[in-house]
């Protein structure tokens, strides 16, 4: 399908380099890229290739979604999916720049648009064939790098077969969305690098062959109206028999909020030891986690249990583009919002905030009421209040003058330090709760800088 791709060189700029040898998946027959992880989830084939660079990673992902009964004309076919596929899941207003053209007897119908999405813009291209009542989406995802060749010669070796039965379809089929009941097939997440994906009888498996790490996500539950409850329930079978190895208000942490999809959720986390049969010793160790969040009156459950004994796990947890991309781009097709999760961001990070981790080089900070801000410094003399909601920082100066000043836009933050270009992150606020002894707010802040994509936590002081 070369001519296909030519409409989109001149707008995509990829390279790379691909070999291997024919396969099929549903009506298309294509030729993987060499040496690129392949998933098979949510119903899809997908290939995917990161590399590390100079400030950051780059990427490039090839999805092939199943075919279906065409909706009749083709560039129907294409809002459709894009709808589907891109602004759904990604929460996006972006309107595509489309080219439409015919390939061996099919209407294509091309679609391109930089997207934002888990604080990330990246090149989105999704592709619509259509013809003799059936259509097939492609979809291509890049965030920098040079992919163009292995991109161009996956397409130009691609041909579909417009009367190849259905049952030539790939290992799964994706569901049919009916509002209130959900299946695996409607959840769209990106897995951390180089880890495999699985779908099994009822869960898809993500697990690290390096680090023994492993993710899994169950097909959407009943919920018991609590999802505190459901989720100490859910951490209580992951660990039966197994110990708490931190005391004190480090023993474990609960947190809640809604994901940046605008979910509900909850959250239970510990360091957790595993006895050996006579309890003379234990046979190994985990950090682990059971999230739940909410799509009605059902909770998708995510189990998360990263083995502390090898080196490799360091990656899992401290790393952005494993667990906390993970979270961060969890979404469920059509699942209604609860909440604008960010209407009260502009009075909620007004406050004192410290850092909740190690490791990370940026200090505490101050948001005042004026709009100014300060990073790593003192305020002087403030007091705080609290009422059911949120605690308050009253600065004794209104006049609160800082390092500068800035904006909350939805989950957009900008910081214009004085004399020093404006920094851009993207925000998440939810609470947490050391151990039972109260809940504090707490925000995470993503920002990019010269080793790549970073998010911090900090949490609100003066309780």
């Amino acid at each position: 399908m070369k001519r296909w791709f030519l409409l989109v060189v001149v707008v995509l700029f990829f390279q790379g380099a691909s070999q291997a040898q024919p396969e099929k998946f549903d009506i298309a027959t294509f030729t993987p890229p060499a040496g690129w992880e392949r998933t098979t989830a949510n119903g899809t084939l997908s290939f995917f290739n990161s590399k590390a660079v100079p400030g950051g990673t780059v990427f490039c992902q090839i999805v092939l979604f199943p075919s279906k009964k065409s909706l009749g004309a083709p560039i129907d076919d294409f809002k459709d999916a894009w709808n589907n596929i891109v602004a759904g899941p990604m929460r996006s207003t972006v309107q595509p720049k489309i080219e439409t053209t015919t390939d061996d007897g099919w209407n294509l119908v091309t679609g391109i648009a930089n997207i934002t999405f888990s604080g990330i813009e990246h090149t989105n291209m999704l592709v619509t064939a259509t013809r003799s009542g059936k259509t097939m989406s492609f979809q291509v995802k890049m965030l920098g790098g040079d992919y163009l060749p292995v991109v161009s010669k996956f397409f130009d070796q691609l041909s579909l077969n417009a009367t190849a039965s259905t049952s030539e379809r790939g290992p799964t089929e994706v569901a049919t969305n009916v509002v209130g009941s959900y299946t695996l097939s409607d959840y769209e997440f990106l897995p951390p690098p180089k880890w495999q994906v699985q779908k099994g009888d009822g869960i898809l498996r993500i697990q690290s062959p390096e680090s023994g790490c492993l993710i899994i996500i169950f097909t959407p539950q009943q919920s018991s109206g609590d999802l505190e409850k459901d989720a100490a329930g859910v951490f209580e079978t992951m660990y039966r028999g197994w110990q708490f190895q931190k005391t004190g208000d480090q023993r474990y942490t609960l947190s809640r909020g809604f994901t940046l999809q605008g979910l509900e959720f909850f959250m239970m986390e510990g360091l957790m030891g595993k006895l050996a049969a006579d309890g003379s010793r234990y046979d190994g160790f985990e950090e682990g986690a059971a999230l739940v969040i909410k799509i009605g009156n059902q909770t998708v459950i995510v189990s998360v249990r990263h083995n502390t004994g090898l080196f490799a796990h360091n990656d899992c947890m401290g790393k952005y583009e494993y667990w906390r991309r993970f979270f961060n781009s969890f979404v469920v097709k059509n699942a209604p919002v609860a909440k604008n999760s960010t209407a009260d961001a502009p009075a909620r990070i007004i406050g004192k905030w410290s850092l909740a981790e190690s490791g990370v080089a940026v200090g505490d900070y101050v948001f005042a009421a004026n709009g100014n801000y300060s990073r790593g410094g003192g305020v002087g003399s403030s007091s705080t209040t609290a009422d059911s909601r949120y605690e308050y920082l009253h600065m004794t100066t209104y006049a609160f003058g800082g390092d500068g000043s800035y904006s909350l836009a939805g989950n957009k933050l900008s910081l214009k330090k004085r004399g020093a270009a404006t920094e851009l992150a993207q925000i998440r606020f939810d609470k947490v709760n050391h151990a039972g002894t109260g809940w504090k707010d707490r925000f995470h802040i993503l920002t990019m800088g010269s080793s790549g994509e970073t998010e911090s936590r900090y949490e609100k002081q003066g309780r």
